[in-house]
């Protein structure tokens, strides 16, 4: 019998009136492109994290390309990504003509640990190949061994560029007596990070994405090539004979120059609008999936099944994903099963991610999946997590578990 109450996502955007109020401003005013709204929610990002420069765009997997080429990826450049992610962390070296580089992940955590990569920088050196960037990426909002990261790139000679899609409000520090860091607030050795603001996001702008970062030159980049690689600032001008009227020697209102092939990865101010307003729930919107975290930790606990890595030391989660791991071998009951046994519950869920080493289009060039990442994929299932769960909502997904999971009450 199907569930006659509300359907439960594995995640969904959370608006207010306030941020329809804020999208019809936009639509009101006299820039729906190009306008104040994308600057003012670039600074309320770069504030929020405590870094010099955001560069927002159209999505993140244009934040990722850019940021790859700004970074010097081209043709034959080896770029190592965890084999655990959305396909666009890869794909985004093919973009800029490079090669990805599948690193192992940790089976139990997904994220990419400082041994996997020596592992995988080795690996790509023994194919011939020359590692110039890794990205790492900071798994549902666990973040990353920053530190050790850092440490092998240094010994390889590779940049470091974070894709923190999953990781906006999380928090890290250096050391136990290190202050805790904003995701995105870059370490030193690290270019900066990739978010996403897809709906289902800590940040929704429908569709949009930005870079972060605390390097001037490499911010100067995204920005040209973010808009075609046309600059309209007169100090960065550098035809001057076209730029500057030859009576007053003041610029020409007209001009502009395209220094650089760039693309148009622009948001919209209408986009923007949604962003900026949701920043202003950000933090609370992060404790609210922390306490939800808490929630399931307290629900699930002695089910067979592990629970998400949570807070460490160094780390704290932002929760964007609750991800489970269940031996669907050896309990009785598949994925499949689970899947149409939750939706019959009125609960939805996800994967995440198929590893991108097993897609066909990796598939054919010779990529084959890692044992940890094989491991961590066989066995993950994200379950609701959005701010907008309530705790009996939480306690709906969570009964539902039990009752799949428990001998006496399976019925497939």
């Amino acid at each position: 019998m199907k569930s006659e109450q509300k359907y439960l996502p594995y995640g969904r955007q959370c608006l207010t009136q306030g941020d329809i109020d804020a999208v019809v401003a936009v639509l009101k005013s006299d820039f729906l492109t190009q306008g104040p709204t994308v600057e003012a929610f670039e600074k309320a990002i770069a504030e929020y994290l405590g870094c010099s420069d955001v560069i927002v765009m159209n999505n993140a997997t244009a934040a990722l390309h850019i940021a790859y080429l700004s970074l010097g990826v081209e043709k034959g450049s080896a770029v190592i990504v965890p084999a655990i992610t959305f396909a666009a962390t890869a794909n985004a070296a093919v973009y800029c003509g490079g090669v990805p580089f599948f690193c192992d992940v940790d089976p139990v955590s997904g994220l990419m640990t400082p041994e996997l990569l020596e592992q995988a920088v080795i690996k790509c050196k023994a194919q011939g190949l020359k590692p110039k960037l890794c990205v790492p990426v900071h798994y549902a909002g666990m973040a990353v061994d920053m530190n050790g990261i850092i440490e092998v790139a240094k010994k390889h000679s590779m940049k470091v560029f974070e894709d923190a899609c999953h990781a906006i409000g999380g928090d890290i520090r250096a050391s136990e007596t290190s202050p805790w860091r904003k995701v995105g607030n870059a370490f030193d050795g690290s270019a900066g990070c990739s978010f996403s603001f897809h709906p289902v996001k800590h940040i929704a702008t429908g569709e949009g994405g930005a870079v972060a970062t605390n390097d001037p030159e490499f911010a100067k980049k995204l920005r040209l090539i973010r808009t075609h690689g046309i600059t309209k600032s007169s100090e960065n001008f550098v035809d001057s004979k076209m730029a500057f009227d030859k009576k007053s020697g003041l610029v020409n209102p007209w001009y502009y120059e395209m220094q650089e092939l760039g693309w148009n990865y622009r948001l919209s101010d209408i986009n923007a609008a949604l962003g900026l307003s949701q920043m202003g729930r950000l933090v609370a919107n992060i404790q609210k999936r922390r306490q939800i975290a808490t929630w399931y930790h307290e629900n699930l606990s002695g089910l067979p099944l592990v629970r998400p890595c949570g807070e460490t030391i160094l780390t704290r989660h932002a929760w964007h994903l609750y991800p489970l791991l269940i031996d669907f071998e050896n309990i009785g009951v598949s994925r499949f099963e689970m899947f149409r046994e939750l939706k019959q519950r009125g609960v939805g869920a996800q994967v995440h991610y198929i590893p991108v080493p097993s897609l066909p289009y990796y598939k054919k060039s010779g990529a084959v999946v890692p044992p940890g990442a094989r491991k961590f994929y066989d066995m993950e299932l994200s379950i609701p997590m959005y701010p907008d769960l309530t705790r009996a909502d939480v306690d709906r997904v969570s009964d539902a578990l039990k009752d799949i999971l428990t001998p006496s009450k399976k019925a497939f």
